[in-house]
């Protein structure tokens, strides 16, 4: 394995230095961005496990096959009313104020800063966040005319019969 493509070598953003992203996005000019909520899942887990699971995700793929990784959001649409769940927009808001916008402006940012593709991932399953942050990639790929993807995690992994696992 080419030591560039190492499985321990840094794709998180926040801990590159300005010559460790030029060299990435060289090789592979495409940025991650992991989403997810704040929200209760059971006494098991953490309450950022969305967003947690999605980044992690997402630093193995770029580990593997190039790109950067942004740092997590931790917000979304809807999330459940319980103990620890921070609700930035109501669970069924498909219209989207706050995370649209959000994310539209990181996929505008990213097409400034060079970078040439981007997913956005999300760990969130709720059926009004995957409609916004597949809307959002669309209107923001067609604005910046590079190619970004939106999607939850489990739908890159259907063929292997995996079909999510919230709170697992």
């Amino acid at each position: 394995m080419p030591a560039d493509r190492r499985p321990d070598r840094e794709v998180r953003l926040e801990r590159m230095r300005p010559a460790q992203i030029d060299a990435a996005c060289a090789e592979c000019p495409t940025l991650y961005q992991p989403l997810g909520t704040i929200e209760w899942h059971g006494v098991h887990n953490v309450v950022g496990l969305d967003a947690v699971k999605a980044h992690h995700l997402c630093v193995r793929a770029a580990q593997r096959s190039g790109g950067v990784v942004a740092p997590p959001l931790f917000g979304g649409v809807g999330g459940l009313e319980e103990p620890y769940t921070f609700i930035i927009e109501p669970e069924h808001d498909v219209r989207s104020v706050i995370v649209r916008s959000w994310v539209e402006r990181l996929c505008h940012e990213a097409a400034r800063l060079g970078f040439r593709a981007m997913i956005l991932l999300t760990g969130h399953y709720g059926a009004a966040q995957q409609i916004v942050i597949r809307d959002a990639a669309v209107r923001a790929g067609r604005a910046t005319g590079i190619p970004i993807l939106g999607t939850p995690e489990y739908i890159l992994a259907l063929d292997e019969g995996y079909l999510g696992d919230h709170a697992a």
